[in-house]
This record gives structure tokens, C-alpha cells and sequence, in this order.
């Protein structure tokens, strides 16, 4: 028991890192009616980076500006998850890519700011979902792009960054007017990430100073003060448009925006950042259709950079499955995307970006998970020290499983001597948990297909029971 304690105080930590708020894929409907694992795949019309996706009250998503070879994007269009389409809605006044877009409590989208061909903008549009058009909106104080828009909790939105002075304003819906803040940013930046924490006051992180390196520093905006103030330690990475996700606890995951694929977590109660993770070694053998279907998914949906050396130490059983879907998953890697998350689905939607090759996509990704979260209530720990655990969305151990998934989804993690191991099931204890017996031969096919055939089949137990009864 001592053993199994050691077990769990080690590796959940580990997971309050990397698994987030929402783990445990579940299958995505597709519009046949028939239920899938992998991600459903759809695409824009146009081709996109520096875009926006903002997810609308009745669970569609439209993706907003962006830029490619031809310059910016003026066209806007709207992704339907549920009936798996993508529709082209209406044209921007003016074609601009890194604004924000936020929607606003009456369910129109606020576009602020970015660029055009000439350089910042000063301009605002409304879209109205009823009518599908923009309209002019009030004018930002000052130019910007690449800033942050970050709803507070009294309703309005902070506009931080994107200008060299390091300066900020405030949007307030009632009045429908900006109004600059005295106070100025710590540290001017833009491209960084932004995320109202459970206190009120707003974390910023990372992003791209003034003279154009990433940043690692990170600072508060205390809305009762209206004061920027920093944050004493450093990041472990600097990051650039960093994906930042609160914790039911409170704590901050700090995601991706290094080009390295880390994580780190940021802890309000101490003002520290702690818990550095290297997500991408993890992640080089396995397929990206399926880290897609985790909340770590936008560390993962990148540019694959394997090296060599990374690639020859893989199993060989790894590099077949590798090879055998490179082809289906070679859409999945991509930097420079629009993600957003569509709560009443349970689903993201992830669009365009650019591919491996250096060009600007249309493919959109559907992706779904289960609301289950697990949490402690520190990041670190002395050697002897015990977490306290939270969570809640997980089935207990002690019940059985409901299903056995088309794909790789269950691991055995083993203690040892010189630290823990985890692999995945082999097809043979698969084939025990479904209930077959031991002399049952499965000849044909590859490891992935022969787990596929065990996911969609039926318990042989389960399906004696039901013969039994009825012959009974």
C-alpha cells in the first residue's frame, strides 16, 4: 500500500501538468450519425494565419481575418460543428490579422485593432450574427496589434499590449467607448498571453519586447488598482502567443509558445511559475490525432521537428504505427493556428495556420473531450511530502471500464527501483479485458488495426449473457 501511495503522489503531479482541466477523449459524432475517434476534418475556403476563431453563443465558431501570400483576409467565416460545415458569412470593412475578437454579451463579435497592409489600426467592427455583417465600431486610443483583449470581472475588457509605450486601455460595453489606462505595462510586449485568474486580476505572459526577442517575463494587472504590477520570478521558457487555461483550483497552465513543446504552471497563491514539463519528447511517438483529443492538444499541434537521433532511438513498433499514419496525421501538425473551445459540445474547433512545409492551410480539426479534470493543492513537494488530490468527471477504479477505444488509449504505469515506467496494453491484455479466451487468434492485421477491431467489438461475455436470456 506504502508503494501504490508512492505511485500516486509522484505521478499526479506529474498529471495536474500535463493532463489540465479535460482529459479522456470521447468519440465525436459525425454527421452520418455514426460515432468516431479520430478528429473530424473539414476546410475554409480561404487559406489563413494571425486569425482569430471565437466561438459563438449557439455553438458555431467563425473565424475571423488572417493573412496569406495574397495579404490580409477580409473574408469571415462561420464552422458549424454540429452539422460539420464551413460557410463563408460576411467581409471585414477592413482585412486585418493580429486583432482580437471577443464576444460581447448581447452575442455580436468585438474585432480590435491589428494590422492591415500599411501597419496598425486604430479601427473596431462589430459583427452581428443576425444580420451576418460587420459594422464600424469606436475607435481605439492608440494603434495597435498583437495585443490581448481579456474580459474582467466587472464585464469590461482590458486591451493590453501591441505598442512599443507598453500602454493599455479599457472597453466598456455600456458606455461603447476605450478608455486609456495610466498605468503602463512592466514590460511592453505583444503576441503574448492573457487570462483572467479566479482573483480578479489578470495574468500576462511572454510575448515579443520591443526589440523583437521572446519574453519570460510575466506581470499582473490588479483591476481594483488598475496597476500593472510584475511578477518577481521568471518563466522557464520565454513563449510567444502562449495558450494559457485556469485550473479549477485557481492555477495557470502556461502551454506551448516556445517552439520546444513545454509547459509550465503558474501558482497565483505564491506568484511563482513551477512545474516545467517537456511535452514534445513525450509526445514524438505518438500519433497526432490522438494528443489532439487531450486539453495538452496546443502544445502538441505543431511542426513535427523529430530529429534524427529522436527517431532512430523509437521502438520499432513505434516507427511502423508512425509511418502507417503519417499521411492521416500530417494535417494535424501546424503552428500559427486559431483554436476555440465550444463548452456546450465539449469540443475545439482548430483552424488554418501553417504546415511543416512553410504553408498557410485551410484545414479545420474538430477535436472532443470529457470535462474531467485532476488537480493538487501544490506544485511542488518536499521528497516526503503528501499531495492533497481533487478532481471530479473521472469513473472510479474500482468500476469496470465502459469500453475498450478503437485506438491506443489505456497505460500501465510500473514503480521501480530507478523510477516509474509506463506503456501502453498490448493487444493480448486488451483481448483479456474484452472477456475472450485465452486460445482466441487474431491473425490479421497491424497492432493499431487489430485495436480497432477489439474497440468496435462486442464483449464475448456480455454476448452469451444476452443469448442465454433470450434462448433461455
Amino acid at each position: 500500500m506504502k508503494r501504490y501511495a508512492y505511485t500516486v503522489a509522484l505521478i499526479v503531479p506529474i498529471l495536474t501538468v500535463l493532463a489540465g482541466t479535460r482529459l479522456g477523449p470521447t468519440p465525436v459524432l459525425s454527421k452520418t450519425g455514426r460515432q468516431t475517434q479520430e478528429p473530424v476534418s473539414l476546410s475554409l475556403d480561404v487559406a489563413r494565419r494571425g486569425h482569430t476563431a471565437t466561438a459563438l453563443a449557439d455553438g458555431r465558431v467563425i473565424v475571423i481575418g488572417g493573412q496569406n501570400q495574397a495579404g490580409p483576409v477580409s473574408e469571415a467565416e462561420v464552422i458549424d460543428p454540429a452539422k460539420e460545415t464551413v460557410t463563408v458569412v460576411a467581409t471585414l470593412r477592413v482585412a486585418r490579422f493580429n486583432h482580437t475578437a471577443t464576444l460581447l454579451s448581447d452575442g455580436s463579435v468585438f474585432i480590435v485593432g491589428g494590422s492591415d497592409s500599411k501597419g496598425p489600426l486604430k479601427s473596431t467592427e462589430i459583427f452581428d450574427r443576425q444580420t451576418n455583417h460587420f459594422r464600424s465600431g469606436p475607435r481605439l486610443n492608440l494603434a495597435r496589434a498583437g495585443h490581448s483583449a481579456t474580459r474582467l470581472n466587472d464585464g469590461k475588457l482590458l486591451i493590453a499590449g501591441g505598442r512599443a509605450d507598453g500602454s493599455a486601455e479599457v472597453f466598456d460595453e455600456n458606455t461603447g467607448g476605450f478608455t486609456q489606462i495610466k498605468s503602463k505595462m512592466n514590460g511592453p510586449r505583444s503576441s503574448h498571453g492573457a487570462v483572467l485568474l479566479k482573483s480578479g486580476n489578470v495574468l500576462i505572459a511572454g510575448g515579443i519586447g520591443p526589440d523583437g526577442q521572446a519574453l519570460d517575463t510575466a506581470e499582473l494587472f490588479k483591476l481594483h488598482a488598475e496597476t500593472f504590477y510584475p511578477i518577481s520570478t521568471w518563466m522557464y521558457s520565454a513563449r510567444v502567443h502562449p495558450d494559457m487555461h485556469v485550473l479549477p483550483d485557481g492555477k495557470v497552465q502556461i502551454i506551448g509558445g516556445d517552439g520546444k513543446g513545454t509547459m509550465e504552471m503558474y501558482d497565483p497563491a505564491g506568484k511563482y511559475f513551477r512545474g516545467s514539463a517537456e511535452l514534445a519528447p513525450a509526445a514524438s511517438s505518438l500519433p497526432a490525432s490522438r494528443l489532439l483529443q487531450a486539453q495538452t492538444r496546443a502544445a502538441f499541434i505543431d511542426r513535427d521537428n523529430d530529429n534524427d537521433k529522436q527517431r532512430a532511438e523509437q521502438p520499432e513498433e513505434t516507427a511502423t504505427i508512425q509511418k502507417a499514419q503519417v499521411a492521416s496525421d500530417s494535417s494535424l501538425f501546424r503552428k500559427d493556428y486559431a483554436s476555440a473551445e465550444v463548452p456546450q459540445l465539449n469540443l475545439a474547433v482548430i483552424a488554418g495556420g501553417v504546415d511543416g512545409k512553410d504553408q498557410i492551410v485551410r484545414s479545420v480539426t474538430l477535436v472532443r473531450s470529457v470535462p474531467a479534470f485532476v488537480t493538487t493543492d501544490k506544485v511542488d513537494y518536499p521528497p516526503e511530502g503528501a499531495p492533497v488530490i481533487s478532481g471530479g468527471g473521472w469513473q472510479s477504479i474500482e468500476r469496470p471500464l465502459r469500453t475498450i477505444t478503437t485506438v491506443d488509449r489505456f497505460a500501465l504505469v510500473e514503480p521501480g527501483a530507478s523510477g516509474h515506467e509506463m506503456r501502453m496494453l498490448q493487444v493480448s491484455e486488451l483481448k483479456r479485458a474484452m472477456g475472450f479466451k485465452s486460445n482466441y487468434v487474431m491473425n490479421h492485421g497491424s497492432r493499431r488495426e487489430k485495436i480497432k477491431i477489439l474497440g468496435n467489438g462486442v464483449c464475448p461475455p456480455v454476448m452469451q449473457a444476452i443469448i442465454d436470456h433470450v434462448q433461455g
